[in-house]
């Protein structure tokens, strides 16, 4: 999830790289024409039954902004154990796969339940479910259809351009939603396939219509890379769209750089957060764009110690570039020093290493996000007047850095004067810094 490069061509686009709810029959308005839908349609997958859980809990928050939490299986105890549910408003399940006929994968071809399935319908998101609720932040379920390899962007573009397959996903995400008793659903298609940008607003407008008719208020947003493509921001957040974007504002640097860099740069003479800023507010309002940030780390090897160094063939020679997390980014950076990227305003730390014992040594480099530079990115959210800001992926930080109280101190009003200490950002909102440039 974030800004990749592949082979994939999406258009001229540069990149840094549970039960059924009864019969509803839905008259969906698309521009218009109007699509007669029924919810009552049978499933392909197993039932989803009814799981009664907390109710969502009126609360009043004090908080400035939306604080947008993804959850991946595996942390979901470490979001137990550490997580201030006051301090996050809304909990993303990441994620259920989608297939190309429109149907949740929800069971394997032996009938048992997928691992992600069983994951979202098991005991430990019933307990993230009911913690949240009593707190007063949402729940809600994300599916996705990833289009990076050729096989992806089939799925998804014969999904997208069937009506019937669309309204199957549509009618499946929704009961999925109400049966588990959660509060919406986060839809991640990356990317969206040449000649598709039509029809997926038309998949969200009718996503929407079916969650209303269903159960009005559960929330609806959908993610899209950093770099626009083939996104129609305009359309997909217009009235009878979806209530938010989540601009997935991280992954400028990875696997295809030739020199290291930061995962979500603040400036540089690439395209950077600010630039996908004005990107996006060319497009929406602000009170429609969450931006996502990364709470890990990225390293590489490379051929020197110095900063933005050459990175070296990846392989069994030198070693594979990857994601690394924060606990183990600030070990290495207290162990070979902590150095700091004035430009693209970003911790970095470098050291000798061998992929193996036979291997040749070279050096490794790891960029990664500590509370200084989060804090830098948290008050552009606050000083741009954002609907809020996204967390990709709770657990990722570890116990290295206290991820809640940043967010508590950026995102949370305290009393007092308006503007202040602890005024989590009420301040008037301030344009978006140009970036430096463009690629």
């Amino acid at each position: 999830m974030g800004n990749r490069r592949g082979t994939v061509r999406c258009a001229p686009v540069k990149r840094p790289s549970r039960g059924s709810f009864g019969a509803l029959t839905l008259a969906v308005a698309i521009g218009s024409a109007s699509i007669l839908a029924s919810a009552s349609a049978s499933l392909a997958a197993e039932p989803f039954p009814t799981s009664p859980r907390v109710p969502l809990a009126t609360v009043d928050r004090s908080t400035s902004r939306e604080v947008f939490a993804f959850v991946k299986p595996g942390d979901e105890r470490f979001l137990l154990d550490h997580a201030d549910f006051s301090v996050i408003s809304t909990v993303a399940f990441f994620s259920l796969q989608v297939h190309g006929d429109g149907q949740l994968a929800t069971s394997r071809a032996d009938g048992a339940p997928t691992a992600r399935w069983a994951d979202w319908d098991g005991p430990l998101m019933d307990q993230i479910i009911d913690r949240a609720h009593a707190a007063g932040t949402r729940v809600v379920l994300t599916v996705r259809s990833f289009g990076w390899d050729v096989a992806g962007q089939q799925t998804s573009a014969r999904l997208l351009s069937d009506p019937a397959s669309r309204q199957t996903l549509a009618r499946q995400i929704t009961e999925a939603v109400v049966a588990r008793g959660v509060d919406g659903v986060n839809v991640d298609f990356e990317p969206i396939p040449d000649g598709q940008s039509a029809t997926f607003v038309d998949f969200i407008r009718e996503l929407r219509a079916t969650l209303d008719a269903a159960q009005p208020g559960l929330q609806l947003t959908f993610d899209a890379t950093g770099y626009i493509a083939n996104y129609d921001i305009s359309a997909l957040t217009a009235p009878g769209a979806a209530d938010a974007v989540y601009v997935m504002g991280y992954q400028y640097s990875g696997t295809w750089s030739q020199h290291t860099g930061a995962m979500a740069p603040l400036g540089g003479p690439s395209y950077d957060l600010n630039d996908t800023l004005q990107a996006f507010l060319s497009q929406t309002t602000a009170d429609k764009i969450i931006l996502g940030l990364p709470v890990f780390g990225y390293a590489w090897s490379t051929t020197s110690s110095g900063l933005h160094a050459a990175t070296q063939p990846k392989g069994a020679t030198f070693g594979y570039p990857g994601q690394v997390n924060l606990d183990v980014a600030t070990a290495i950076a207290a162990a070979h020093g902590r150095s700091w990227d004035a430009v693209e305003e970003a911790p970095w730390s470098s050291w000798r290493f061998r992929a193996c014992g036979t291997c040749p040594a070279t050096w490794r480099e790891v960029y990664y996000e500590d509370l200084g530079s989060l804090r830098l990115k948290y008050d552009l959210v606050n000083a741009n007047g954002l609907r809020g800001v996204g967390v990709w992926s709770y657990g990722l930080q570890g116990s290295s850095i206290d991820l809640d109280g940043l967010l508590r101190e950026e995102f949370v009003v305290a009393s007092g004067p308006a503007g202040g200490p602890g005024s989590g950002g009420t301040s008037a909102p301030s344009p978006v810094r140009p970036g430096p440039g463009r690629v």
